[in-house]
């Protein structure tokens, strides 16, 4: 027997849950009628009948008994060991007894049912799992039927398709049936209460306060019936108060942008302001305008949250630029604060994006320009500013200058070309002492922009050309010495060790320059030949042999040049130059050099010159290590390099006819290809 008491079955007498209840309860009979004594109130003393029957000795019962009549505890007074089913296949009707005493084993099944009929559901679940034996009293018929008949049910029995079925399997049934019933009723009753919480908000009379408003945005049911058009969140959303209160809880309270409850109520908000029902309401109503307008003057964005707010903000004026152009135009033209607010804001990518829609908009530039809008942003350019508010304004002017090219005629145009206080501003902002790196490539940059504005049309230079063309000779002493404003470092490379980097600053100001050069007005060539520029350049590209960046800028500036229609200042370029002796000379240096490429250009472009006029012809003829080198090192690398001929370049170039020859076609007899008479005495003229 194992340690709960039960009685041991072997293999072959495995019993169904129902036949071993009905064995315990024929084994309970038998019990009784063996024991006789058991239901005296005296304790029970032990016989030899009792031992022979290998029966339990029986506890005393629930009185107190006095110690006379105690039993002698001894070592042949305790019960005799249990015997195996095997031993005992003889006696039906025996209990199997351990070593100790149960004393559940000699109650009757009556008894233990009424015990266990006293018991909740779950309990009764839970012993099932003590022992075979309560798993079968547990399972028993007439405990589930009793309660079956005694359970107030709301539903009619479910029905049975098992034939076997018991009155446990009929209860789990049913019950499941009636829990099922009973949560569909629960959230039913639940999401009906929900909507009559939705109604009621929504038909309030209160103020809308964001508390509120956010209540609503939590509800799935208020997000539902948006999403489904309801009329009732509709109107209740046209109204301005509402959307007040929807710009408030937007721009004036925290969101955490790692709490995804508070971004998805972001998002709701700001998709419900950029629908076409509220953007009407908003055009409709001037006073709507005025408050978004005004959330944006209060809007802190340098704050928590800041790119958040600024990205809502931004995207609904440019949702309301773009459907109502005029009319957001018209509204902004009287309200003072809008660009001083924009400028104010200028770190934040968002709002450029917006004033940037402005320009790219032809309407708007009037109102633009009556806003000084580029003044403003030329004021910004000051060393008082932060460093970082000064390369944003220069960031901004440059992508503004970009988009007004598409309007040639433009008043922003007009006032950025002829505007002398925003060109003398600029140049005095890189002018002001102590001389800054970080200032002049700001300037310069924002000048090669308003430069790039010029069109061909243009028969007189603007006021910039004419301002720029008098501050040459500041560019011109930067070019030969940019150390106090920046001291690029020595390095190394493959070709040898630099001491010093050309530095961006000079970069720029050739950039300049070229582009100052290309507006084609005589000012501009008038004033480098007077502060010397081309002999300066010339001489930094002899001093850096491998910066290939500042080579090229300064054989477009010698091209440029070339180009004008003055002959006279040409030859005083050469002359105070040396370009042509210098050129020459640097072919026979037998050191590696990378400038020798652009040098061969500005040589072709010279005899070019030469051939167009007869004063340089004249000049060059008298220069004779320019005449060899133009008879045979020049004619040679343009042979080599392939260099297009053209009605001034008069060489025949015959290196590719004698490399031709040597792959010449030659008939082999044994060959299956035929070559006709015809391709044979094809002219040249019919390929």
């Amino acid at each position: 027997a194992d340690e709960t008491n039960e009685p041991v079955v072997s293999d072959s007498q495995e019993q169904t849950p129902t036949e071993s209840l009905e064995e315990s309860i024929e084994t309970q009979d038998t019990m009784e009628e063996s024991n006789e004594t058991t239901e005296s109130t005296d304790p029970p003393k032990s016989t030899e009948e009792q031992n022979e029957e290998n029966l339990p000795e029986e506890n005393p019962p629930e009185e107190n008994p006095s110690e006379e009549n105690l039993p002698e505890i001894t070592e042949t007074s305790a019960p005799a060991p249990s015997k195996t089913v095997e031993e005992n296949d003889n006696e039906e009707n025996a209990i199997v007894s351990t070593t100790d005493s149960n004393p559940f084993n000699l109650l009757t099944p009556d008894i233990v049912l009424r015990i266990f009929s006293l018991l909740d559901i779950p309990e009764l679940v839970n012993l099932q799992l003590v022992c075979q034996e309560w798993f079968a009293y547990c399972r028993c018929d007439t405990l589930w039927g009793a309660l079956y008949d005694t359970t107030d049910w709301t539903l009619s029995p479910p029905p049975m398709e098992l034939e076997e079925a018991t009155w446990y399997d009929l209860y789990r049934l049913h019950y499941v049936k009636e829990m099922d019933q009973l949560n569909t009723e629960y959230y039913v009753e639940e999401e009906e209460d929900e909507m009559q919480l939705l109604y009621n908000l929504l038909q309030s009379t209160e103020e809308i306060t964001p508390q509120k408003l956010r209540s609503l945005l939590e509800m799935e049911d208020f997000v539902t019936s948006l999403q489904n058009g309801d009329d009732m969140v509709l109107t209740f959303l046209e109204m301005p108060t509402t959307i007040v209160a929807m710009m408030n809880l937007l721009f004036k309270e925290h969101h955490d942008p790692d709490n995804i409850q508070s971004q998805r109520i972001v998002h709701i908000i700001v998709q419900t302001l950029v629908s076409g029902i509220i953007t009407d309401v908003f055009i409709i109503n001037p006073d709507l305008l005025d408050a978004l307008f005004d959330q944006l003057d209060e809007l802190d964005l340098r704050g928590p949250g800041a790119l958040t707010k600024g990205g809502c903000i931004a995207k609904i004026i440019s949702i309301l630029f773009e459907k109502f152009t005029t009319q957001i135009i018209g509204h902004l033209v009287g309200r003072e604060t809008f660009i001083p607010t924009l400028l104010f804001n200028i770190h934040d990518q968002n709002l450029m994006e917006i004033l940037f829609k402005f320009v790219d908009c032809d309407l708007s530039h009037q109102w633009l320009y009556e806003a000084d809008l580029m003044t403003k942003l030329i004021s910004l350019l000051h060393k008082d500013e932060p460093i970082e508010t000064q390369d944003n304004a220069a960031n901004v002017l440059v992508n503004i200058l970009g988009l007004c090219q598409a309007w040639p005629q433009s008043v922003l145009i007009n006032d950025m070309l002829n505007n002398d206080i925003i060109t003398g501003s600029i140049i005095g902002y890189m002018e002001s002492k102590p001389l800054t790196g970080e200032s002049i490539k700001l300037g310069l940059r924002v000048l090669i922009a308003i430069l790039g504005l010029i069109s061909d049309e243009l028969e007189d230079p603007p006021v910039v050309v004419t301002l720029l063309a008098n501050s040459i000779s500041f560019f011109a002493g930067l070019l030969q010495n940019s150390d106090e404003i920046e001291k690029p470092e020595s390095f190394v490379m493959s070709t040898g060790p630099v001491e010093k980097g050309f530095g961006f600053v000079r970069l720029g100001i050739l950039e300049l320059l070229v582009s100052l050069l290309y507006t084609g007005f005589p000012i501009v060539v008038e004033f480098m030949l007077e502060e010397a520029v081309f002999t300066i350049v010339l001489d930094l590209l002899f001093q850096y042999p491998w910066n290939n960046i500042i080579h090229n800028q300064i054989s477009q500036l010698y091209s440029g040049l070339f180009c004008c229609n003055n002959p006279e200042v040409i030859q005083a370029v050469l002359v105070d130059s040396n370009l042509p002796t210098r050129i020459a000379e640097a072919h026979k240096n037998e050191n590696s050099v990378g400038y020798l490429g652009h040098l061969r250009e500005l040589a072709n472009e010279l005899v070019r010159a030469s051939k167009m006029c007869e004063m340089i012809a004249d000049y060059l003829k008298g220069l004779p290590a320019w005449q060899s080198f133009v008879e045979q090192d020049l004619k040679e690398f343009n042979l080599i390099e392939c260099v297009v001929q053209d009605d001034y370049l008069d060489y025949e170039n015959q290196y590719f006819q004698e490399q031709y020859d040597e792959y010449e076609m030659v008939e082999n007899p044994d060959s299956d290809v035929v070559i006709s008479e015809d391709f044979e005495s094809a002219s040249s003229d019919e390929f």
